[in-house]
């Protein structure tokens, strides 16, 4: 049972962690798109103003973050399949868990009833020895 607890913490543990690194990549990925725009429109003003320089220079940038928008998309894909995985396992295990503490309580339950049961048929066994021993007195 305890080993069956230990298991869930860790896994609580993770899927917090899984869940954090998520949110984070999608703050990273939306800050990377606002600057992969940003590169975009500096490209286009440099070609329309026809400085050859400065757009291959804003070309260079908005094909890094173009890349890093990509990579981050793909990580989040990954990050969020891991976080779905992790909170299905804690959710089964969390079950098993209550399921695991349910039956041990039955069970200790059972055998407080079975004492219970053995403690009166003694009780009633010990009753009946002393009426007969009762009886013998009154026959003495």
């Amino acid at each position: 049972m305890e080993d069956m607890e230990q298991e869930l913490i860790s896994t609580r543990e993770a899927t917090v962690s899984a869940m954090s690194i998520e949110k984070i990549n999608i703050k990273k990925y939306n800050e990377a798109e606002v600057e992969l725009k940003k590169w975009q429109d500096r490209t286009n003003l440099a070609i329309e103003k026809g400085n050859d320089y400065l757009a291959l220079e804003a070309l260079k940038r908005q094909k890094f973050f173009s890349i890093k928008v990509n990579n981050l998309k793909v990580a989040i894909q990954e990050q969020m399949i891991l976080s779905s995985c992790l909170k299905l396992s804690l959710f089964a295990l969390s079950n098993k868990v209550a399921e695991a503490k349910i039956f041990r309580d039955k069970v200790a339950n059972f055998e407080y009833q079975e004492v219970s049961e053995i403690s009166m048929m003694e009780s009633d066994y010990v009753s009946d020895d002393l009426k007969i021993l009762k009886r013998q007195l009154d026959q003495l």
